[in-house]
């Protein structure tokens, strides 16, 4: 990929296979002549600051430079283009004589844009290289042509990115809008918070982020493109990543905090009320704008919930404070506060348009943000508003302008948003708005569905192109069939390039016109309703009528023209009532012109709507001829696509150009009058609501080669990049079916029965899933969806009806149960590892291919192992199902043992086939286990000692603990067999989490464990019971990559014939639970009864009737018994209790402690404060060494009363390597409170 990026932008020739006919975009002003100025030897007068993009082309074309030569190519500047309406510093002249090139521009933008209608105009010809004649005067009709790219979702290389920035900045796009953060992730490195990065808090690509370096990279590479690259962090909604990763920012610091995987809008935001967070936010700005030197910073601002605000008290007292009659406000005052902040470095703020559309914001506020706004939903609606307030803004959209939507429905196409009326003709004909304030036009791609590059492309393409066109080219001149001609044209570029592409309406024989409704005929009629899409509360849904004189409507709009007989708008009628055959209508061809019609309704079949409204302007009428048909009507020529799965086309009378049926508005009496600009409000464009909804008609696709047969056994293998090799599996013992990689001893095989014949109408068929060894068959989905994971699928013995649908371009199916795909579960998600899940986790609905959705059925058979040592005795028989095909065999690998003999090769057919695998005993094994003093595993090794040797076992230093009953020399063994030896060891430390172990078959006095909640009713309320530090509150987690802090740890104690779990990071008692209350850690403990269940799993109960119970969030307790749990051991890893003190010298406290429980061996740095009317005086620390705590202890910070302004001194520095706050997270610099550095302490004023 980087030869093949470095080669493109170093030529990016437009080597022109064939003659174009015309340009993109389309000039403002431009004469032909028939002059070429062939470029053989040429004399440049360039001045330097244009050298580089004019020897760009020179060399791309091999033109030949001579000092003297007849043909010159010149660049001028002036100081104005008069001919230039707006946006001077990109608008250029280009006079292309037969002895000259001559531009003119006042900026190097301007000479840049004029270079891209240069390479354009240059060809190959039989005579070489030509430039056609032609005399051109040129300016943007917008100020900002944008692209986004959304790269919170979905990581995208920054290779890809060079290459699209490369390609759009030739179609004079010169904006490139950079989405950083999602709920799913956080792409931009941050130093000062590094655990934005960590791959615990990204769902989508873990890891994958951009450094600052290569930001800084992408931002020269555009500035070289003449591409302004505006940075977005999106806040304080879309910010589930960011408050996974800092919980104290967010309204609920002791909640759970998921990170998300799929679109959607969410609850988690940032708490605008916490003068930290928005430190917080200020400190990121502060690392983006050191990157990105862009006047303007966008902050997202949209899709907040205001529900967090409404419930945190920090929220509500602000809201009280600021006497605010919305919580919305919040949000106001939050993006005011951050343009202030943004003023004051130089910069200014951009914002999505529901900072203005939501009810409840303070648009005065807001106005005096000067912010840009950027409108997607309601779009126009969103720049009317940001125009009377002043504010500029950049139109974008829904729809036609988020070009991540599907073009169309078919195959693959299927998966992704939209319902495939957002093609290329919908996004090349939306009108953008005109607004005084109205300054630019932007294409936006989101990347929920989209993770590869040349998806991303040929969804982009060309519609960005055409989205580049409406930014630059004069509206006057839109013309959809020149568009598609000249884009035909221009493919050469981007074939050349290897861009992937959409290349309907761009092929020849591909017809681009619309579809019509279907017609009526004497054989047949087609009665459709037609419904406005007037996209405001009072025209939605409102659907024609032909009055009646019994309407209603006749006495209700009388003023306004209603009568009988007149075309009006209306509620939808149910079938059966007095409306309803007045609002059914029919469409039928001109016998002479097949593209007129007459409008016919079934009430009066004999006539048609006539073909004159009673006045030509917006009070105009249109009336009904009961006794004759006028073919006068024409549709979709300003407007065609398709939505909520039916086609829409504008109407008008082939009578009256420029003027269209309108659903107008309630000062019009909601009649159906003439307007001029069909697509205002989408009130002139009309769904024609009848048959088979657009994307139902069902494909016809050709069978595979090889269909699964009954009665044949098969592995069921994934296909997908990312879960390719994942096959179904059925462990025998859960209730779900699971997923696995190694076939051996995972019940992989899988026999079809039943299987149906494939149907080509669809291509569909259906089986059911039997598991070889299990018998279990594959089952339905849950019924209970969990969030972000879809619906586990069930095993049972009772067969469920799987439908394959085959995906002719990737070769593979989706395996569907009661109609929801199936796909994989990573073994490292929050929930469901390894299980097989269906449907959509989110708003979808279904599962996407990205989540690896594709399966193969191949042809498998058993292979069997059986392992036995030489002396007879049987290690183990592991059966595994491998593809008929298969020629190789892995063979079982066993510690201390090795295969005696060669390798057995796997013999032809489909038969299956056992292997007796002989091994030899090569090594005894010693297994060790370090245990604290109560049971709790330190480590594990295993010391493998050849056959007839000793060995000496010496017990390991494990730092933090002391060794207790073991010889210092160790003990010399010489085994005969493998055994088990333990050592133990001590510590005052509190113990936290390395690694999960294994679940606990009994209870034991004094024990640690962790405790989860399996709740399998509702997997959503799953997780480990953990304590707040702050309040105490029993909580819902997660482990970070499996460790955690001692917060999650308790010991088990017995007292009676009962159990208590103590909690020691707070060394207080699970309490009583009480029904439906939240659960809170107390002095007096709590009784409970625990017994085990069949499956494992644990019922407890407490003395007073309570079951231990959960709520999404936390532990509750509840009558009746539902929710098993489990106790685990643990790997422990030592924490030390450390506690700050602020005191005056009198020893009186002048800010309340810090207590923090931190990794053993961190060095800790805590930052003074400022304390008004203090300043700091000294450190006392009862810890020895800060730099390295390896105990319990208390830091004492000590201020005394300021008499005057003065620095704050004596801190002193321990270096720095790593600095954690009080939760663990890693940051780059210090900030006012504990942190701790490498697990040691320091002060920092």
């Amino acid at each position: 990929m980087k030869h093949r990026l470095s080669f493109l932008l170093a030529a990016f020739s437009f080597i022109a296979l064939s003659v174009r006919s015309e340009l993109l975009p389309l000039p403002q002003q431009i004469s032909r002549s028939d002059e070429e100025f062939l470029c053989e030897e040429v004399a440049f007068r360039l001045p330097e600051e244009v050298k580089g993009m004019v020897t760009e082309w020179a060399d791309e074309w091999q033109v030949k430079e001579k000092t003297n030569a007849s043909r010159r190519f010149e660049v001028h500047w002036v100081t104005d283009i008069p001919e230039a309406l707006r946006n001077k510093d990109e608008a250029y002249t280009l006079h292309i004589s037969r002895e000259h090139i001559h531009i003119e521009a006042i900026k190097p933008q301007g000479v840049y844009r004029a270079m891209q209608t240069l390479r354009q105009l240059t060809e190959r010809s039989e005579q070489g290289i030509r430039v056609r004649g032609c005399r051109i005067t040129d300016w943007p009709a917008f100020r900002i042509r944008g692209w986004m790219h959304d790269v919170g979702r979905s990581y995208i290389s920054l290779e890809e990115l060079k290459r699209e920035i490369a390609m759009l900045s030739r179609y004079k796009i010169n904006t490139f809008h950079w989405h950083l953060t999602e709920n799913q992730a956080w792409r931009l490195e941050s130093k000062r918070y590094p655990a934005l990065n960590d791959s615990a808090h990204t769902t989508r690509m873990p890891g994958k982020y951009y450094t600052q370096e290569e930001a800084r990279e992408l931002v020269d590479f555009c500035r070289k493109h003449f591409v302004t690259l505006i940075p977005e962090i999106d806040m304080p909604g879309h910010f589930s990543a960011a408050m996974a990763a800092y919980p104290e920012f967010s309204c609920n610091p002791d909640g759970v905090h998921r990170v998300e995987t799929w679109g959607g809008v969410f609850t988690d935001v940032l708490n605008v009320a916490n003068p930290k967070a928005v430190r917080f936010v200020k400190d990121i700005l502060d690392e983006l704008m050191e990157i990105f030197p862009s006047k303007n910073v966008h902050i997202g601002g949209d899709e907040c919930p205001t529900t967090a605000w409404e419930h945190n008290a920090e929220c509500q007292a602000m809201y009280k404070k600021l006497n605010l009659t919305s919580y919305r406000q919040l949000q106001t005052h939050f993006i005011a506060e951050i343009t202030d902040y943004l003023k004051s470095k130089g910069r200014k703020i951009s914002v999505w348009n529901e900072t203005v559309t939501e009810k409840g914001a303070d648009l005065q506020l807001m106005k005096k943000t000067g912010a840009t706004v950027y409108c997607w939903v309601p779009a126009r609606k969103g720049a009317e508003i940001a125009n009377s307030l002043g504010l500029p803004s950049i139109y974008t959209v829904y729809g036609p302008y988020y070009i991540n939507r599907a073009p169309r429905k078919e195959g693959w196409m299927n998966t992704l948003p939209g319902n495939g009326s957002d093609h290329l003709k919908a996004t090349y004909e939306e009108q953008p708005t005109d607004f005084s304030h109205s300054i630019g036009v932007q294409g936006t791609f989101w990347t929920e569905h989209v993770a590869t590059p040349d998806v991303m492309e040929f969804l982009a393409l060309p519609r960005l192109i055409a989205v580049g066109e409406a930014g630059w080219s004069p509206q006057s001149k839109k013309n959809f069939n020149s568009f598609v001609q000249r884009m035909r044209a221009d493919t050469t570029m981007l074939n050349y390039g290897g861009y992937s592409y959409d290349r309907a309406y761009l092929n020849e024989d591909e017809a681009s016109t619309m579809v019509y409704p279907t017609v009526s005929t004497a054989e047949k009629e087609v009665y459709y309703r037609i419904v406005t899409r007037g996209n405001d509360k009072e025209r939605s849904g409102r659907c024609i009528e032909l009055l009646s004189n019994t309407s209603p409507i006749v006495a209700a709009e009388k003023h306004n023209g209603a009568q009988a007989l007149r075309l009006w708008t209306a509620p939808q009628a149910k079938e059966g009532e007095a409306a309803y055959d007045y609002q059914q209508w029919k469409l039928e061809v001109d016998p002479k012109n097949p593209e007129r019609f007459a409008l016919v309704s079934k009430a009066y079949p004999e006539g048609s709507v006539a073909a004159s409204p009673t006045a030509v302007a917006v009070t105009g009428r249109w009336s009904y001829d009961t006794k004759a048909k006028h073919y006068d009507f024409i549709l979709g020529d300003k407007g065609y696509g398709v939505a909520d799965g039916y086609r829409y086309y504008t109407i008008r009378s082939a009578k009256h150009d420029g003027q269209w049926w309108n659903a107008s508005m309630s000062r019009q009496g909601l009649a159906v009058n003439v307007y001029t600009n069909p697509t205002d409000g989408n009130g002139g464009l009309w769904s024609f609501v009848g048959g088979t909804p657009v994307g139902e008609e069902v494909p016809m696709v050709e069978a595979p080669a090889v269909l699964p047969k009954s009665g044949q056994v098969y592995v069921v293998r994934n296909t997908v990049a990312g879960h390719a090799g994942a096959m179904l599996a059925d462990d025998g013992q859960q209730q779900g079916l699971v997923h696995s990689n190694t076939g051996q001893n995972a019940n992989n095989g899988w026999e079809v029965v039943n299987a149906s014949a494939f149907d080509t109408k669809g291509g569909t068929m259906t089986l059911q899933l039997r598991n070889v060894t299990t018998q279990r068959f594959v089952g339905q989905p849950e019924t209970q969806k969990v969030e972000r994971f879809g619906f586990p699928v069930t095993m049972s013995k009772t067969p469920a009806k799987i439908t394959l649908t085959y995906a002719p371009k990737t070769k593979d199916f989706t395996l569907a149960s009661n109609g929801k795909f199936l796909f994989p579960i990573s073994t490292s998600a929050q929930q469901l590892q390894g299980l097989v899940s269906s449907g959509s986790g989110v708003g979808g609905d279904n599962a996407v291919r990205p989540q690896g959705t594709g399966w193969e059925l191949v042809p498998a058979r058993a292979v069997t192992y059986r392992c036995v040592t030489t002396d007879g005795k049987e290690l183990q028989t592991i059966t595994e199902y491998l593809p008929t095909d298969a020629t190789q065999v892995t063979v079982p690998q066993f510690k201390g043992y090795k295969v005696k003999g060669e390798v057995p090769q796997l013999q032809q057919g489909n038969e299956a086939q056992t292997f007796t695998i002989v091994y030899k005993k090569s090594k005894h094994l010693v297994f060790l286990d370090a245990i604290n003093d109560d049971g709790t595993l330190l480590a594990q090794d295993t010391i493998a000692v050849p056959v007839g040797e000793s060995v000496v076992i010496r017990a390991p230093k494990i730092d933090f603990f002391s060794l207790k009953d073991f010889p210092e020399e160790g003990i010399q063994l010489t085994p005969t067999d493998d055994v088990h030896r333990t050592i133990v060891y001590t510590t005052s430390a509190l113990l936290g989490v390395k690694a999960v172990a294994t679940p606990l078959k009994e209870l034991k006095d004094g024990q640690q464990v962790l405790i989860y909640d399996f709740s399998t009713k509702d997997p959503n309320r799953a997780g480990f019971r953990n304590v707040s530090a702050t309040s105490g509150r029993v909580l819902q987690g997660g482990l970070n990559n499996g460790e955690a802090s001692p917060q999650f740890v308790w010991k088990v104690q017995k007292k009676g014939s009962h159990w208590q779990f103590f909690h020691p990071a707070t060394e207080l008692f699970m309490p009583m639970l009480k029904e439906s209350q939240e659960v809170f850690v107390a002095k007096e403990a709590g009784q409970f009864s625990a017994s085990r269940n069949a499956d494992g799993t644990w019922k407890v109960q407490g003395t007073n009737g309570q079951f231990w119970d959960g709520v999404v969030g936390g532990m509750t307790g509840w009558h009746t018994y539902g929710h098993p749990y489990q106790f685990y051991t643990f790997v422990a890893a030592p924490y030390f209790r450390v506690t700050v003190r602020y005191v005056d010298t009198e020893g009186k406290s002048v800010l309340p402690s810090e207590q923090s429980i931190v990794p053993a061996g961190s060095e800790v740095t805590v930052v003074a404060p400022e304390i008004k009317d203090f300043k700091w005086k000294e450190t006392i620390s009862m810890l020895s060494d800060l730099k390295r705590i390896d105990a319990h202890g208390d830091i004492t910070v000590v201020y005394e009363k300021a008499t005057g302004i003065g620095s704050v001194t004596g801190a002193k520095s321990f270096g720095h390597v790593f600095t954690y706050d009080l939760q663990g997270r890693r940051v780059e610099k210090a900030r006012h409170g504990l942190f701790i550095v490498n697990g040691k302490k320091l002060l920092k004023p």
